[in-house]
C-alpha cells in the first residue's frame, strides 16, 4: 500500500500543474491593458453577475406564476 501510494506522489510531482494560467500578452499596449482591465475588473464582474442573477430571478418568478 505505501508502495502505491509513493509511486503515485512521484508520479505526480513530474506534472507541472499550475493553478492559474498565464496569457498575458507579450507586449503590453495600452489596448492591452484597457481589453485587460475590463476583462478582469471585479466590480464589472459583480455587475456581470447580478445581472445574470437578475435574468434568473425573472425566469424564476415567470414560471412561478404558473401552478404545475
Amino acid at each position: 500500500m505505501k508502495r502505491k501510494f509513493f509511486f503515485l506522489i512521484f508520479t505526480f510531482m513530474g506534472f507541472e500543474i499550475f493553478a492559474q494560467t498565464t496569457n498575458y500578452p507579450v507586449s503590453w499596449t495600452l489596448e492591452n491593458c484597457i481589453e485587460y482591465a475590463k476583462e478582469n475588473n471585479i466590480s464589472i464582474n459583480s455587475l456581470r453577475l447580478s445581472k445574470k442573477s437578475a435574468e434568473q430571478d425573472l425566469l424564476q418568478a415567470k414560471d412561478a406564476k404558473y401552478p404545475i
